[in-house]
């Protein structure tokens, strides 16, 4: 495991190993019982942890960046990118993409989604995670995905048919007949077969009128974003809003949509209006001193900044 960073401050801060409260998320804390030691600065970091990461100072848009390390199975880079130029951040992409192992993971922050999407990256489609991987391997999986489909098809009630066979399956598949877990006698009912073991007790799914009620949009919207279906996101979230024009959430998903979409005047409005509705929410707050930041209005960003320091009680 190596951690970088372009600060010796920074790197010396994470070498320590102490973290706050808010530094944990959710309700089960079993693992910061085993692995974290309580002390009167945090939570410190135990020294079994801390032993398995290198330290390292570099810099991503240096071209020889970690060119000796090697390959990594998975690279997190989250809320850097969006501090870069086009031209530095394409950069800064190839350089990621070169040192990732073949079908190795990048994970990004959700406005840095549109920036995957347009540099050769496609969505894992996990949900709650903002993880990449780059096409052409995704592509190797699904080809060595559908080479198994196939043996297991000749295996079974095509026999060892050879290419003729390979052809015969494959045009099946594409006319959607024959799927795995299907027999013939289904593929004969109907030209697109649905097994029952799909639907369980024989219910058929719903419509996506039904699904996208005004309750479930918003948590909809969230999943096509974490799915780099940003436009849609944008859709969605605008038709929840136009019901719940008070929701401070939805105009915070809706602004770090509108980042990934590279549009950080629509995200900023987005944002402000969230913080005009909850003056404490953390995350408008965060999203909005970074675009401050990026654009070059320091002041700005900096009285945001002390905001969300009274906020979190803490240094920021």
């Amino acid at each position: 495991i190596d951690a970088v960073d372009i600060s010796n401050q920074v790197i010396l801060k994470a070498m320590r190993g102490v973290y706050n409260n808010n530094s944990f998320r959710g309700k089960n804390f079993t693992f910061r019982e085993r692995y974290f030691q309580q002390t009167v600065e945090g939570y410190q970091l135990c020294d079994l942890v801390k032993k398995t990461v290198n330290f390292l100072q570099g810099n991503l848009l240096n071209p020889l960046f970690l060119a000796k390390r090697g390959k990594y199975d998975v690279i997190f880079c989250r809320n850097l990118l969006i501090y870069f130029e086009p031209g530095a951040r394409k950069r800064a992409v190839d350089i990621l993409t070169n040192s990732l192992t073949t079908r190795g993971l990048l994970f990004v922050g959700c406005a840095e989604t549109g920036q995957m999407i347009t540099n050769g990256f496609v969505s894992v489609k996990q949900p709650f995670t903002f993880a990449y991987r780059k096409v052409e391997e995704v592509r190797e999986i699904r080809e060595t995905r559908e080479t198994r489909e196939m043996r297991r098809w000749g295996d079974g009630e095509m026999g060892r048919g050879g290419d003729k066979g390979e052809e015969e399956i494959r045009e099946r598949r594409r006319q959607g007949r024959w799927r795995h877990g299907e027999t013939r006698e289904t593929s004969k009912n109907s030209q697109f077969p649905i097994p029952n073991s799909q639907f369980p007790n024989n219910k058929q799914p719903t419509t996506n009128n039904q699904q996208q009620t005004t309750n479930n949009k918003l948590e909809t919207a969230r999943h096509l974003a974490n799915q780099g279906r940003l436009e849609e996101a944008v859709t969605l979230c605008e038709n929840y809003l136009n019901q719940n024009r008070t929701n401070a959430q939805a105009y915070i998903l809706l602004g770090e949509v509108y980042q990934g979409l590279d549009n950080n005047e629509q995200a900023e409005q987005y944002f402000h209006k969230a913080i005009y509705l909850e003056p404490n929410s953390y995350e408008a707050l965060l999203h909005l001193a970074l675009i401050k930041e990026h654009r070059g209005e320091h002041k700005s960003a900096a009285i945001l900044r002390r905001r969300i320091q009274r906020l979190l009680g803490a240094r920021w």
